[in-house]
């Protein structure tokens, strides 16, 4: 538990869109895992789940991919 919340924490500082367009945002089983591990920090990190929904949420996530549409 203290890895991944370790690891999280380096994901958020990290720019969820780059300019060269590589982020987990574009593959859904990365997109899919982080979410679940947002659900399982909850309690040890909860601005974690408000930043992936604010990522989420954001205008810049531009999606092609049908299942991308469904986990977010």
């Amino acid at each position: 538990m203290t890895r991944l919340v370790a690891g999280l924490e380096q994901l958020m500082r990290r720019v969820p869109y780059p300019s060269d367009g590589v982020t987990f945002l574009n593959d859904p089983r990365q997109l899919l895992g982080i979410g679940l591990a947002a659900e399982t920090v909850g309690g040890k990190l909860p601005a974690f789940g408000e930043w992936l929904r604010r990522t989420v949420d954001d205008p810049r996530f531009r999606s092609a991919d049908a299942r991308l549409d469904l986990i977010r």
